[in-house]
């Protein structure tokens, strides 16, 4: 397996998804490269990936606050 150096262009590219709120999925097959070597160097770049467990959490809270205002709006009519 080679250990090719990540390039300027990468690093920012990488910087960038994970400023956007993408996974180390989407930034390894972005950047052909593997999941674990992605995810290690958005940490060592200092902006690691947000976990999963808090990416699920946040999202079950936002279906739930649309659920909520739905039936808000059902109930103003």
């Amino acid at each position: 397996m080679s250990n090719r150096p990540w390039t300027d262009d990468e690093l920012k590219q990488l910087a960038a998804i994970v400023a956007a709120g993408g996974t180390a999925f989407r930034a390894s097959a972005k950047l052909n490269r593997r999941m674990a070597t992605c995810r290690d160097q958005a940490r060592a770049m200092g902006t690691p990936f947000e976990p999963l467990y808090i990416r699920r959490r946040k999202m079950l809270a936002k279906c739930a606050a649309a659920e909520r205002e739905l039936i808000r709006q059902r109930l103003a009519y």
